[in-house]
């Protein structure tokens, strides 16, 4: 029987950051549910049980409140996907990735692909090289590991993009009825 770690202790962290979470991420996660999944991931992980509970409060805080902070990104993948407003799939990423050494003019996924291999290039660059190694000079992954790795670049450029193509669409403010009313004159 595997022992479990008590979360009394870290309850209060946990509650603070979930509170957090979920006003920055309105619409998105509740508080209580981003409080149940950050314990559920910390009683799953006995090892990151143990090392939260003698870790110094504020790196316990930002800690625990970057787990939530992925959760809240999951959920408003899982809801774009399941609603349908996502607009890449790996498979067209995969496809624009095999594309990029013959220039075919700029194209909005173009574009979208071009900011999400920037940013992991920023925030994630074991996946940028990954993505880089692969699409950009051939070399196909033969270690189990290095496929895992591409896998889960593509998955995160793929939502990169996604969230990309959303910004910009959201942000899109020009075209038909955009313009504001004009105002009846007396001419």
């Amino acid at each position: 029987m595997t022992k479990t770690v008590p979360l009394d202790p870290l309850m209060p962290v946990i509650r603070k950051a979930a509170r957090s979470v979920a006003f920055q991420w309105p619409g998105v996660v509740e508080a209580d549910d981003v409080q149940q999944e950050i314990c559920l991931k910390i009683l799953e992980s006995p090892g990151t049980a143990k090392k939260l509970l003698v870790m110094e409060d504020d790196k316990l805080y930002r800690f625990v409140l970057g787990m939530g902070h992925q959760i809240a990104s999951d959920a408003r993948t899982d809801y774009d996907h399941f609603s349908g407003q996502f607009y890449y799939s790996v498979d067209d990423v995969k496809t624009l990735l095999s594309q990029m050494l013959t220039p075919t003019g700029f194209s909005d996924a173009r574009i979208d692909l071009g900011l999400g291999v920037e940013k992991l290039a920023d925030e994630y660059p074991r996946y940028y090289e990954s993505i880089i190694s692969r699409y950009m000079i051939g070399e196909v992954p033969k270690v189990n590991s290095e496929k895992i790795q591409l896998s889960r670049a593509l998955t995160k450029l793929t939502d990169e993009m996604n969230r990309i193509h959303r910004t910009r669409v959201d942000e899109y403010d020009d075209g038909p009825g955009s313009r504001p009313k004009m105002v009846d004159s007396e001419w």
